[in-house]
């Protein structure tokens, strides 16, 4: 080895002390010292036990990638992480059992975890909408309220008659009742992240656990409060103690009501619309919380209530909301609240748990009780309601889940040895069921497809004369407005093929946590009391609407949700107004003026019309717009022309594009040509009806010559790629082309299904689609309704 790459003299000894005084080892290092060594130095510095931590907790998202894909959720993998860390696990071996008992234990493993749960109470405040509570029904209600006092009764008398029976102490009938009352509630949080998993929170059955959800929380928030004030006149003697803190809570909230709400009004009037909220004031909130925590604390109440309180006056879906979640909501919910539900974990020790223990059978039969009677209190009010029965028992399954919010309330009891370590492990066990049980069953009882299932034929071939056309058109971005009602223009309604439009904006929920879906009623509401966002597309279909003089019908709606699940959404409302045809936005959006530069591309919008396409309860279309189109109604310009071209290969998708292309043959500006792909050796495209696709055309080809208002070519091909030369000639001849949805390699498009790059729109759509097509020309992809 050469000298001179060898480090230079004194190097290994300055390093060796380096790590000495960082990790606290003493210079002789053998394997004894080495663990005495860490941990001296984890007990006596934070910080190093902290990032050994964060490294333990790392092991988690090891087992939720090997454990998601059976459906477990990200919380269940978490409390799983937590007992193989704990004594149950890793602590079995001596190796390692002092240096996590250590780590655990520690005083800054209580403020970290402590300060985790307060900022996501304060989090999940901003995201719950109060105004909630004044539209939820009174089925709702109901199921909020019963279900959490219905229990709190049964296990309160089973507390008292077996704290009686076994001759229990006072401390433990108060761990008993802390557990009943803790199991009593439906947290709002835990209900929204078991929806989340299951992609049913806007579902007819998710809307309804959500309302139900936010009424218990409410509910279960002012009981504890009064709880707690019960308890200071009991611990210190005064009456006086507790009507002066309930007094000065009171002014908190009322404080946070008059004063904080009006000032982050203000601040959302002051950003600019569609910009973020300045830094300033989204530190500005997060002080906020931390100073209401200690508000409260000072105040004989828990720290975590001023956080949710405070949050709660945050304007749910404002600016504000928006921007604290998107600056804190990963770091809180995927990282700090991780760590905390493994803690919490960790501090368990089932094996201990001595089930002859007299406190451990009256906690198993308390929770039992307290389990059966949230279950019957949810249940009874559904099935009163008329709700079907299986919906009824999933919404009782739904309120019985137990996560994050009751492992924390036991484990802060723990902290605060309300209750031990033999029941803090048992209600660790019983919420690792609940919630590993629970999605399974609701997965097997509630099914959002079934309400598709027979589902009459809502197609245009379906549509007879006379009968409103019913589309409906989804806007993912209000610049996309004026191409879209240029498209309906298109179709030009008439009172003998009037048009009945459903717009439905489409809007990526951030800040809230519950899905929303807005009517707005233009027709009787002034523009100044709707929301700003859909005030351009208001004002372009009332426009629209005055135009056709009765002859078309529009309304507005949007629809606030995550991506993921805002197909429901799009499905529920086209179900909802037995819609014809349903019109999505294609993901990608090319600027105007020059259409090889991409204006924007959503990735999430291609996922939501895969799935879409799929789920349509009637045909679907996605619609690509490479420009504004021309506008054909002839009522306003009669020298204005408009090309449309169909794409015909054969099949229900192409019949359904051709139902489509008729309506527009009854506009004398728009001309229309069908171009019929046929092999050059008459090979029958496979899964084509060619008798029926003969007859149809029969019918057009008869129309053209008699009105003149169709051209019929046809084109011989070989493959694929005489298939895209002769689409490439005339790409530049036409404004609009319209294609049904052809998946599946067939003769006149052999070896184009392999360069195949939008699925959702077909071999042909993608093909006129494409950036390399070279063309300004917009593009219609139609599916026909598929039965169940």
């Amino acid at each position: 080895m050469d000298a001179s790459a060898q480090p230079p003299p004194g190097f290994l000894n300055e390093t060796q002390n380096y790590l000495t005084i960082c990790m606290a080892l003493p210079p002789n290092i053998n394997s004894q010292g080495f663990r005495n060594g860490v941990k001296a130095a984890l007990e006596k510095y934070a910080l190093p036990s902290q990032l050994l931590l964060l490294a333990l907790v790392s092991f988690t998202y090891l087992l939720c990638c090997l454990l998601v894909k059976f459906g477990v959720s990200r919380f269940t993998t978490n409390l799983l992480a937590g007992f193989i860390l704990g004594p149950i696990g890793f602590g079995r071996c001596e190796l390692f059992k002092k240096l996590i008992l250590t780590i655990f234990t520690q005083q800054s493993t209580d403020v970290l975890t402590t300060f985790a749960y307060m900022m996501f109470l304060f989090l999940n405040g901003v995201k719950m909408d109060v105004g909630l509570v004044r539209r939820t029904g009174r089925k709702a209600t109901c199921v909020g309220v019963l279900a959490s006092l219905f229990p709190i009764m049964l296990a309160g008398v089973m507390t008292i008659f077996l704290s009686n029976k076994w001759d229990l102490g006072f401390d433990k009938k108060m761990a008993l009742l802390q557990l009943a009352v803790t199991h009593s509630f439906t947290a709002f949080p835990v209900i929204v992240l078991l929806l989340n998993d299951l992609k049913i929170i806007n579902s007819e059955l998710g809307r309804l656990a959500v309302s139900a959800a936010t009424v218990s929380e409410l509910f279960s928030i002012s009981l504890a409060g009064l709880s707690l004030l019960f308890r200071v006149p009991i611990l210190h003697k005064s009456i006086f103690s507790a009507m002066r803190d309930g007094a000065l809570i009171l002014v908190f909230v009322l404080v946070a009501v008059f004063i904080f709400l009006p000032a982050m009004h203000w601040v959302v009037r002051q950003t600019p619309e569609r910009s973020p909220v300045k830094d300033d004031y989204i530190y500005a909130m997060f002080i906020g919380a931390l100073v209401s925590g200690l508000v409260t604390h000072k105040l004989d109440q828990t720290l975590l209530l001023g956080p949710f309180i405070f949050g709660l006056a945050v304007p749910s879906g404002s600016p504000l909301a928006s921007g604290l979640q998107k600056v804190f909501d990963y770091y809180i919910s995927e990282v700090l609240m991780v760590v905390f539900v493994v803690v919490c974990a960790a501090k368990s020790d089932p094996n201990r748990i001595e089930y002859k223990n007299p406190e451990i059978q009256a906690a198993i039969i308390i929770l039992a009780v307290t389990i059966m009677g949230k279950f019957v209190g949810a249940l009874i009010p559904s099935l009163y309601s008329r709700l079907p029965l299986k919906d009824s028992v999933a919404l009782a399954l739904i309120m019985c889940c137990k996560g994050v919010v009751e492992t924390a309330s036991y484990t802060f009891a723990l902290d605060f040895t309300v209750i031990n370590g033999h029941l803090h492990s048992l209600t660790m066990i019983v919420i690792l069921f609940t919630s590993s049980v629970v999605p399974l069953l609701v997965q097997l009882l509630y099914d959002p497809l079934r309400k598709y299932a027979g589902y009459k034929q809502r197609n245009m071939e379906s549509i007879k004369t006379g009968e409103d056309f019913r589309v409906l058109m989804c806007i993912q971005r209000p610049s996309n407005t004026s191409c879209v009602v240029n498209f309906l223009n298109a179709v030009c309604p008439t009172s003998d093929y009037p048009l009945d439009v459903y717009v439905l904006q489409l809007i990526e929920m951030i800040g809230r946590a519950t899905p929303t879906l807005i009517s707005h009623e233009f027709q009787t509401k002034t523009l100044e009391n709707c929301p700003s966002y859909a005030e351009p597309i208001i004002h372009a279909f009332a426009e629209f609407q005055r135009e056709y003089l009765g002859a078309a019908m529009s309304h507005i709606y949007t629809a606030i949700s995550p991506f993921g699940v805002m197909d429901e959404d799009i499905c529920t409302l086209a179900l909802d107004k037995l819609t014809h045809l349903l019109i999505l936005p294609f993901h990608v959006q090319w600027q105007i003026n020059n259409d090889a530069e991409v204006e924007y591309e959503s990735l999430p919008m291609r996922t939501l019309n895969n799935i879409v396409v799929d789920r349509a309860p009637c045909s679907v279309g996605i619609f690509v717009c490479r420009g504004l189109l021309r506008s054909s109604d002839p009522f306003r310009d009669s020298h204005v022309s408009y090309s449309v071209a169909l794409v015909f290969l054969g099949g229900d998708n192409d019949r359904e594009a051709l139902a489509f292309t008729e309506r527009l043959m009854n506009v004398p500006t728009i001309s229309v040509t069908i171009i019929h792909f046929i092999h050059s050796d008459n090979i029958s495209i496979p899964g084509c009806n060619g008798m029926l696709d003969s007859e149809v055309l029969k019918a057009i080809k008869q129309r053209g010559r008699a009105e003149g208002a169709v051209s019929y070519v046809e084109k011989r091909v070989k493959d694929g790629g005489e298939t895209t030369l002769i689409l490439r000639s005339l790409a530049n001849k036409y404004d609009l082309f319209v294609v049904g949805r052809h998946t599946e390699e067939s003769p006149v498009t052999e070896s184009l299904q392999r360069w195949m790059e939008y699925k959702e729109l077909g071999i042909i759509g993608d093909l006129l689609a494409s950036e390399d097509f070279n063309s300004k020309c917009s593009v219609l992809t139609l599916q026909k309704q598929i039965r169940r």
